[in-house]
C-alpha cells in the first residue's frame, strides 16, 4: 500500500459516515428476524459463518457467548444497532492504526 493509498484508506475508516453505512448494512444482514436486535442464535450464526468463510475452526457456544457478553453493553443478552457501531467504529479505529503503524 503507497502513501496516497493508506492516506485515502484512513480516510474512509475514520469517517462517521462510513462507520454507520457498515453498522446500517450489518446489522440489516444478521437481524434476519427484524427485531431491532441480533439475538444469541442470529449472532450464533454470524459467528459460524464468519468462521468457515475464514478458513478458521468454528467457535465453540461459549466462545461465542462470552463474545457476545463482550459486546453486549448494557447486559441484555442481544446486540443493539449503537453496541455493533461501536465494534465496528473500534475495529475500524484499529485497522487505521495498523495501517499507520506500516
Amino acid at each position: 500500500m503507497d502513501a496516497k493509498q493508506k492516506e485515502e484508506a484512513i480516510k474512509v475508516l475514520s469517517d462517521p459516515a462510513t462507520v454507520e453505512k457498515v453498522t446500517e448494512k450489518a446489522f440489516a444482514d444478521i437481524d434476519t428476524d427484524k427485531s431491532g436486535f441480533i439475538e444469541r442464535k442470529e449472532f450464533a450464526q454470524v459467528c459460524k459463518l464468519l468462521s468457515k468463510e475464514c478458513g478458521v475452526p468454528e467457535p465453540s457456544q461459549k466462545e461465542i457467548d462470552e463474545s457476545l457478553k463482550a459486546i453486549d453493553q448494557n447486559g441484555d443478552g442481544k446486540i443493539s444497532k449503537k453496541e455493533l457501531g461501536d465494534l465496528i467504529a473500534f475495529l475500524f479505529k484499529l485497522m487505521v492504526e495498523e495501517i499507520k503503524n506500516n
